[in-house]
Parts: structure tokens; sequence; C-alpha cells
């Protein structure tokens, strides 16, 4: 194998692998965030309720 395409192999694998990781982590980042805006505004409301009684 010539060296340039094993680099330009090397280099695509390194890209995916990256994508991969930074979709995976940006995926977990969002969910954590939908759930604590979700767990907020479930707080939000049981106290607005016990407040009303």
């Amino acid at each position: 194998m010539n060296k340039p395409l094993k680099q330009f192999i090397i280099g695509i694998t390194v890209g995916l692998v990256a994508y991969l990781i930074f979709k995976s982590v940006l995926e977990v980042i969002l969910s954590l965030l939908a759930l604590f805006l979700a767990y907020s505004f479930f707080k939000g409301v049981m106290d607005n309720k016990d407040e009303n009684g």
C-alpha cells in the first residue's frame, strides 16, 4: 500500500470515529438537557399545585 493512500484511509477512519463519538456525546447532552427541562417543568407544576392547594 503506498503512503498517500494509507494516510488517506487513516484520516477517514479517524474522522469517522471522531464524528461518531461527537454525535454520541451530543445526543447524551441533548437527552440530559431535555430530562432536566422536563424535570424543572414538572417540579414547577407540582409546586404550583401545592401552593394553590
